[in-house]
């Protein structure tokens, strides 16, 4: 592909094509398809490209503009001193340029800031994209240059560029391209531009922010970097290029009722806009005591009822937020000061601390808002109501935001779900779908971990997908979820009414709740204790470690609802006879073959081997939807994951690494499933230990000086050396609370035997069978003492706990 597009600048070299640093061009393309596999300096080399090219249409046009000021270009200007409207198409040019630049200046900051991420396609594009340049700033000597016609060169003219009958070009950015790279016809959408000013005041228009949109969530570094690029423009005032937002119009039925527009991308912008207008309005009043506002007015007056109030309409958004954003709007800002974490009022907040900083002169302020509004750009892409209904609609969103950081793999995950809605239960129950789903949000956030939910989707397309998804790459791991979405709601294909869409998402929110079963800590375990493992799962520490119990408990639930039709909120009231006594056996012999075998990877490889995740998938998508037979279905797991464990963990080396020393956060996991062991209490249904209060003790402490002189201080250089060999050993730990342990700190043996131990019961501590594990019976604690615990301990392990079997 990127061979036959260089050659299709081949042209450059004829002689009859006259432009300056010709050399350099052609040099710059070629090095771009040499380069194709260091994208970075391939699309590094297309930009100098378009650099030399624009440099040189400016000269020979003898146009007044810099090539640096072209990244803010005046679009007005432009206009007068060509007299021909190429400006959008100009400005599309700069951003291209820009947007490279933007990128060698971001790539190596912080990875929550904005950054671009190249890849081959990318490098296409860029490539289409010059030889669009080209063709339209040089008609002429192309036309005599090339005869074929325009679709021979492989270009996708729908996406690339709107050429007419005239074979006028009017290409569009890169990022517009990217979005509209769909189209089946140029005249679905048109493209313009506006100030601020002029966008915020669409005549008789009522704006609609649609229920598939993400919450609003700019962060106060957006704000203010937004802010002071509005302070820069009031110093040289420039224009500046603010991005482009997608909407659609609604024309109104009736006279009387506004039009609507809907906000298919760009709500964070029109938010922010709107928060820094009614700051600016505030501080005016609050400061200077002026209450009339030319440029307030403007947009008041074009609204119908003259009440910004009702100039914005958010369905998918929260009672909370709608209701704190109407107040600001409206200027009622009582009781907000306890709403000090609200991104709405926070966002505001922020804006009007800036303006008390830099601003203490109403003139400066005003200047300031003008600029915003006038010199502030954004370009507009509008589609046609007709060939984009809501589910077209959506499915545009979805594209416009798949690359990129704009929205999450959540966000993107409910607005497929919402294509199962059918356009008129979108158009009639717009709130009711949204209330729905938003709950379900609310109920899945685990521990203030907003990525709880993108997490959940993972698991379930990777179950579904029988492989890791990847980290990095968005499109693909959004496609993988989309697939997983469709195979588990696939009885809901066309909802029609409010009742079938409340039973879809009760049933995508029992595996949700089965999920944050697993990994949280403060719900309810009703499906665990129905199954009798919640012991097992507790057993593992480590949370990224817990999930992948997920897998497999989804596959169990599965077969209950798809043998017994029971529902995940009936779990409450259901009593275990629904199973067997062998299914449940099997049940847990299969979770504690999991919780083992990562046990067991922990010990021997100290982090956990990256390859167990994707084993552990594989093998549940292996047993996944293949049978009803819960017992056979466990047994097969089971049986794979002593396969595997025995071709890539070795339990030679599992009881090597016993002997060795042990990291706390390895022999934790370990210690506590020993302990369920001597108490044979682990598949019972006994009271559950709590995970957070059970972490490891040194009984020889950390810190060595109080030890040496409690045994003999004449030896401290011997008994340091042998510390440090016998301090982290499995025969030196105890499992107590954290409370005991802070007592318990560096403490002489005896004394921690007298004020921390005496309650102990554990068979770690107290041991009529094994008298080498006992501590209780000891007066004092040595190296010998923990030489002999450490083997009385392993030998039981590999006995009892994790054999040669497992």
């Amino acid at each position: 592909m990127i061979n036959r597009l260089t050659k299709n600048f081949s042209f450059i070299e004829d002689y009859r094509f006259e432009i300056n640093d010709k050399d350099q061009i052609i040099n710059f393309i070629e090095k771009a398809e040499r380069r194709m596999k260091e994208v970075e300096n391939c699309i590094s080399d297309i930009q100098k490209a378009l650099e030399c090219i624009i440099n040189d249409f400016i000269q020979r046009h003898n146009l007044n503009i810099n090539l640096k000021d072209s990244l803010s270009l005046k679009i007005k200007s432009i206009r007068e001193d060509t007299r021909i409207e190429f400006s959008a198409y100009f400005y599309a040019i700069a951003r291209e340029i820009n947007s490279a630049r933007n990128f060698e200046q971001h790539k190596h900051t912080d990875k929550n800031q904005l950054s671009y991420v190249f890849d081959e396609m990318d490098v296409i594009k860029k490539l289409k994209n010059l030889f669009v340049i080209i063709k339209y700033l040089y008609p002429n000597e192309i036309q005599e240059i090339i005869t074929q016609p325009f679709d021979q060169f492989n270009f996708d003219k729908n996406v690339y560029s709107n050429i007419n009958n005239n074979n006028n070009i009017s290409a569009i950015s890169e990022e517009e391209r990217r979005k509209n790279s769909y189209f089946s016809n140029e005249h679905d959408l048109r493209i313009d531009h506006d100030n601020i000013k002029g966008w915020l005041s669409m005549s008789h228009s009522k704006i609609i922010i649609p229920i598939y949109q993400r919450n609003y969530e700019w962060e106060t570094e957006n704000i203010m970097c937004l802010l002071e690029d509005i302070l820069s423009r009031t110093k040289d005032d420039q224009s500046h290029y603010f991005g482009t937002i997608a909407q659609k119009k609604i024309m109104a039925d009736r006279n009387d009722e506004p039009n609507q527009i809907k906000i298919i991308d760009g709500q964070q912008r029109l938010t922010t806009s709107l928060l820094i207008v009614c700051a600016c309005r505030d501080y005016l009043k609050n400061n200077f005591q002026i209450r009339e506002m030319d440029w307030y007015n403007d947009i008041l007056n074009s609204k119908k009822h003259n009440k910004l109030e009702e100039y914005i309409h958010n369905p998918g958004g929260t009672n909370k937020n709608n209701e704190i954003f109407r107040k600001i709007l409206t200027e009622d800002l009582s009781g907000l000061e306890k709403q000090k974490n609200n991104i709405f009022f926070k966002n505001y907040e922020t804006i009007y601390k800036f303006l008390e900083k830099n601003f203490k002169h109403e003139g400066d302020v005003i200047d300031f808002i003008l600029i915003f509004l006038n010199n502030f750009h954004v370009a507009s892409i509008n589609f046609d109501n007709n060939k984009f209904p809501n589910k077209k609609e959506m499915e545009l969103f979805e594209n416009l935001n798949t690359k990129g950081k704009e929205l999450s793999i959540s966000d993107l995950a409910k607005n497929h779900i919402f294509n199962f809605c059918n356009n008129n239960l979108l158009n009639s129950k717009e709130n009711e779908i949204a209330y729905g789903y938003n709950a379900i949000i609310t109920n899945t956030k685990i521990d203030g971990n907003k990525d709880d939910l993108e997490t959940f989707y993972d698991i379930l397309a990777e179950l579904h997908g029988g492989e890791e998804l990847p980290k990095n790459n968005k499109r693909i791991k959004f496609q993988s979820i989309k697939e997983s979405i469709n195979y588990f709601l696939k009885e809901y294909e066309n909802v029609s009414t409010i009742k079938d869409f409340e039973r879809m998402l009760s049933y995508l929110e029992s595996y949700i709740f089965i999920y944050k079963e697993i990994c949280s800590d403060d719900v309810s375990k009703k499906f665990l204790k129905f199954l009798r493992v919640e012991k097992i799962i507790n057993i593992i520490s480590n949370k990224k470690k817990t999930r992948l119990f997920t897998y497999f408990t989804f596959i169990i639930y599965k077969m209950l609802k798809d043998n017994y039709q029971i529902e995940y909120e009936n779990f409450d009231n259901t009593k275990n006879s629904i199973l067997t006594k062998e299914e449940i056996q099997n049940i847990q012999k299969m979770f504690l073959s999991i919780c083992k075998f990562v046990i067991k990877t922990k010990i021997i490889t100290n982090q956990g081997d990256s390859s167990i995740k994707r084993e552990l998938i594989r093998i549940a998508n292996e047993n996944f939807d293949k049978g009803n037979n819960i017992i056979n279905v466990c047994q097969n797991i089971i049986n794979n994951i002593k396969k595997l464990s025995n071709e890539k963990y070795n339990f030679n080396q599992f009881m090597s690494k016993l002997h060795d020393s042990l990291e706390t956060r390895q022999a934790n996991d370990l210690l506590i499933l020993t302990e369920y062991f001597m108490n044979d209490s682990l598949l019972d249904e006994g009271e559950q230990i709590k995970r957070e209060s059970r972490e490891i003790e040194h009984i020889m402490p950390q810190s060595i000086d109080k030890w040496i002189k409690e045994l003999d201080e004449t030896k401290r250089q011997e008994y340091k050396e042998k510390w440090n060999i016998f301090k982290n050993k499995i025969g030196n730990y105890l499992l107590i609370t954290r409370r005991q342990n802070k007592k318990a700190t560096n403490e002489l043996f005896l004394f921690k035997k007298e004020n921390v131990y005496k309650n102990l019961s554990s068979p770690l501590y107290i041991n009529n069978i094994y008298d080498n594990i006992d501590v209780s019976k000891k007066n004092d604690w040595t190296f010998e003492n923990i030489e002999r615990r450490s083997n009385e301990l392993i030998k039981y392990i590999v006995n009892n706990v994790i054999t040669e079997n497992d």
